[in-house]
């Protein structure tokens, strides 16, 4: 049987204290915000602070090849620097 529970008391169950957060969690609790390249393994949990709660969310990801343009560019631009390599090498040998 299922009793109906104060949300409080669901909160504090659930959430994560700051104290036992990363220092760089904790220095982005401070300021605001985060700007980071790297996944956050807290995101999308509820941290409990003294002013009560947070939660750290993914706003975005972006990477450099985020695509398979990028990546067919990239590997155009490699083989047109190679023949262009070639070519300087083939006419600076001697005859």
């Amino acid at each position: 049987m299922l009793d109906p529970v104060d949300e409080q008391a669901v909160l504090d169950a659930i959430a994560v204290r700051d104290s036992r957060l990363p220092l760089r969690l904790r220095a982005a609790l401070l300021v605001g915000g985060l700007r980071t390249d790297e996944p956050l393994p807290e995101a999308n949990r509820i941290i409990a602070t003294d002013d009560g709660y947070v939660v750290f969310s993914e706003t975005g990801r972006q990477f450099l090849s985020s695509g398979e343009n990028v990546e067919t560019g990239l590997s155009g631009l490699g083989v047109l620097l190679g023949v262009a390599l070639l070519r300087t090498v083939y006419r600076r040998l001697p005859e």
